[in-house]
């Protein structure tokens, strides 16, 4: 038997008051400006989420690293842990740009 899939998994709005900027306990830096969760399958079938974390436009290369965004994954995945979720959250970092072109693909475009 599946031990995660006896687990708590929260609603959307649930999901929403965990994560409310103003309940997270976030390191100081780097600044987040906005947290976004989706309730996803993953790509083995299993329900898990996706948590965008959004930083200012002007956040520098420093704060997307490694070192210094680590601290605020793991805060939300603690929030998350401490509300009863058990699906597996995937995490993602960048700004309100990267957010709304996060499914686009332009196959033409440089990289």
């Amino acid at each position: 038997m599946d031990m995660a899939r006896l687990g708590k998994m929260l609603d959307s709005d649930a999901l929403g008051e965990v994560l409310a900027m103003n309940r997270l306990r976030l390191p100081a830096e780097p600044r987040v400006v906005d947290v976004r969760v989706e309730e996803v399958e993953d790509w083995s079938g299993e329900d898990s989420l996706e948590v965008f974390v959004t930083l200012p436009d002007d956040a520098s290369d420093e704060d997307h690293r490694w070192a210094k965004i680590k601290p605020v994954y793991e805060a939300i995945r603690q929030a998350l842990r401490d509300a009863g979720e058990t699906r597996f959250a995937y995490f993602t970092s960048g700004t309100r740009a990267d957010y709304e072109g996060r499914y686009s693909y332009d196959p033409d475009a440089d990289d």
